[in-house]
């Protein structure tokens, strides 16, 4: 897991699902992780080493979010794979 540089001064909330452990620090699905203020979701996906490929939806405190959508200290993000089904 590559983390960005700079100082640490924030706190999220990671919870990853299915196929998408394999991100977390020794493949765990909820762990807390430090960011630079003003870091983005699509940056904790970098930061995760996510690839591009990787289908997910993202969840910020609940709610749907876009890539650029900026992470505030204490927010819970939570990533799962697309769900089919009917």
């Amino acid at each position: 897991m590559r983390f960005p540089g700079g100082d640490l001064v924030m706190r999220v909330k990671i919870r990853l699902f299915s196929n998408l452990k394999q991100y977390g620090p020794g493949q765990e699905g909820a762990f807390s992780l430090n960011l630079e203020v003003g870091a983005t979701v699509h940056g904790l996906v970098e930061a995760l080493e996510i690839p591009p490929l990787v289908k997910r939806v993202i969840l910020v405190n609940g709610y749907h979010c876009q890539k650029d959508t900026v992470l505030a200290d204490g927010d819970t993000v939570t990533v799962f794979p697309p769900m089919a089904g009917g």
